[in-house]
């Protein structure tokens, strides 16, 4: 029994580490600002923490963006965040976290490839 829950352990653990490996390759890195310089090469951008109340306009200027973090944003207006995140057609992860969203907005659909 103990052996069988070890074995199963074990290849959890190497299960997430490939998996978080994945995301790493797939995504690339993370972003923590938007430079135009660079904008055609993001693919992650971490807007969390920022006191954001709207997204930034050069955020238009990134047409691979797949994964957005816009945690602990709480002034945003999650309404028009998602109508001006639609533009991003590959765009499949939004991270929402702390937001005090008590209903997702019905503008959600227009974000057809999340995930």
């Amino acid at each position: 029994m103990i052996r069988t829950i070890s074995i199963y352990t074990i290849i959890s653990i190497v299960l997430m580490l490939g998996s978080c490996n994945t995301y790493t390759t797939f995504y690339g890195e993370t972003h923590l600002e938007i430079s135009t310089e660079h904008s055609k090469k993001i693919h992650r951008l971490d807007l969390s923490n920022q006191s954001l109340k709207s997204l930034p306009t050069s955020i238009k200027g990134i047409p691979q963006l797949k994964a957005i973090n816009l945690s602990n944003n709480k002034d945003l207006d999650i309404e028009k965040v998602f109508k001006e995140l639609s533009i991003h057609k590959e765009l499949e992860v939004i991270i929402l976290d702390s937001l005090g969203i008590k209903k997702i907005p019905e503008s959600i659909r227009l974000l057809s490839n999340i995930k």
